[in-house]
């Protein structure tokens, strides 16, 4: 696979110049022409102890060099320089582009210079306030894009540049889980930093977020002010907290590069986007597993916790989501910062037969539609497992007596619309008796009819009482 190197450069590349030491006494800006240094280093790197076809005057050029040089780089990679604010950091960075060009063969796009704004030692409170963040957020257009990540193997190196940047990129290193290389200057011996997994409970991150923004925006603040912002804090977590900052003087304390990098990564994400194949997959896998699967796509908006549980699968270039020891998986891709769900699988064994047979393209053209769940499923940044079954046979319960007193509110009022309708057929029942009483009574009152000569006797009312007598026998007898 390519490589891609991002680098933090400094001005090692001019150490023999004798404008670089005068420049050093006061701040230049990125614009000034600097037009000694750039002969000085030029004419440096023209001598002939430094030709760039033998390795050993590569690796003496300078510190970004040294490093370069052993990562058996080949016409395909690429390196990004990370420049620092002023005109001898541009200067130095530019001329550092053309060695490199020059010694592995680049083509020019291949190599960029990014200026990272605000990022100089002169000013320490505009350091704080952008230079660092803008490292960071620098950076992460290249850790956290996955059409990078899908077709690069990405490599930091903090070698270059003054040493108070390199804890940044060793934390986005093990949050994102990549290689991180360095090398000390009295050493020539390369130390890999491997990119080990960083297990961190997100609960706390997300109590003190409000405190770190607060923090963020003064710069520097008196610690009991940062944990003031801290909802629903007790003396006894003090220590935790305040691992999120270090001290920026005798009363105040800053943001650590730990927390630059936790708040950057967590700006601006929003829900995870989902197919409809995705969602009747959640919907058919069983109670437990469908807890799990919804769990699960809460969980992938973030990436904080998104860096956490990403696997790559070797026969697909989807991306595969996951919580230690669970059958269940998510598999889907990045774009444009918000994670997509486009397969959801309930067991294990569906997810070795079935995940191989897709890719990203085939998805390329899908209606993802976006996840909503107004259901608090809780969290599981630990993975504690013995707790989380526990909570999980709560939220089971939960929804089975949610169900079951559903159903028999649902049964109460059929036995209720049952009674009603009883009532309103014993008041109609009632009154068509009364109704019937009344035309007896008016029958029975009636003159007897004189029978005719030739017709025998016939008894007053006699057949229509007993068919009206009868009627009303048959009426209330027959419906009993």
């Amino acid at each position: 696979m390519k490589k891609l190197i991002i680098c933090t450069t400094g001005t090692s590349i001019a150490n023999a110049c004798p404008s670089l030491r005068g420049m050093s006494k006061t701040y230049h800006p990125w614009e000034s022409e600097a037009k000694d240094l750039r002969r000085e280093v030029a004419d440096f790197l023209g001598r002939p102890e430094n030709g760039l076809k033998n390795s050993d005057n590569r690796r003496r050029i300078c510190a970004e060099m040294n490093v370069l040089d052993r990562l058996d780089l080949d016409r395909n990679d690429r390196v990004v320089l990370l420049a620092t604010d002023t005109a001898e950091g541009r200067v130095c960075s530019e001329e550092l582009k053309g060695v490199i060009v020059r010694a592995f063969g680049f083509g020019e796009p291949q190599v960029e210079v990014r200026r990272i704004e605000g990022l100089q030692a002169r000013n320490a409170e505009l350091l704080r306030r952008e230079g660092l963040g803008n490292l960071v957020k620098t950076a992460l257009e290249y850790i956290a894009d996955e059409d990078q990540r899908y077709s690069h193997d990405i490599i930091l190196n903090p070698t270059g540049g003054f040493k108070g940047v390199m804890p940044f990129l060793v934390v986005l290193g093990m949050i994102h889980r990549l290689r991180t290389v360095y090398i000390f200057e009295s050493s020539n011996e390369l130390i890999n930093l491997p990119p080990l997994p960083l297990s961190f409970d997100l609960k706390i991150f997300k109590r003190a977020r409000p405190a770190l923004l607060f923090l963020e925006e003064r710069v520097g603040v008196p610690e009991s002010a940062f944990l003031g912002k801290i909802p629903d804090f007790v003396t006894s977590e003090r220590e935790l907290f305040m691992a999120f900052t270090e001290r920026l003087d005798r009363n105040n304390v800053t943001l650590s590069p730990l927390a630059y990098c936790f708040l950057e990564i967590d700006k601006g994400h929003g829900p995870s986007l989902i197919t409809p194949g995705a969602l009747e997959s959640i919907a058919s896998a069983g109670p437990r597993q469908s807890l799990n699967l919804k769990r699960l796509v809460d969980l992938s908006a973030s990436p904080m916790w998104r860096n956490q549980h990403i696997e790559h699968w070797h026969n697909t270039d989807l991306l595969v989501i996951r919580r230690s020891n669970t059958a269940e998986r998510l598999a889907g891709f990045i774009k444009d910062d918000v994670f997509h769900v486009a397969l959801a699988f309930a067991s294990h064994q569906e997810y070795e037969r079935e995940l191989s047979k897709h890719n990203r393209a085939e998805f390329k053209n899908a209606a993802f539609v976006e996840w909503k769940n107004d259901r608090d499923l809780g969290v599981d940044e630990n993975d504690r497992d013995a707790l989380l079954e526990d909570r999980d046979r709560l939220l089971l319960n939960n929804e089975k007596l949610a169900a079951d007193l559903t159903e028999e509110r649902e049964r109460g009022l059929e036995r209720d619309i049952r009674v009603e309708a009883l009532e309103a057929g014993i008041v109609a029942l009632k009154r068509e008796r009364e109704a019937l009483e009344r035309s007896i009574r008016e029958l029975r009152d009636k003159p007897a009819v004189v029978p005719q000569p030739d017709s025998p006797p016939v008894p007053p009312c006699a057949g229509a009482g007993r068919g009206l007598i009868q009627a009303v026998k048959d009426f209330f007898w027959g419906r009993r």
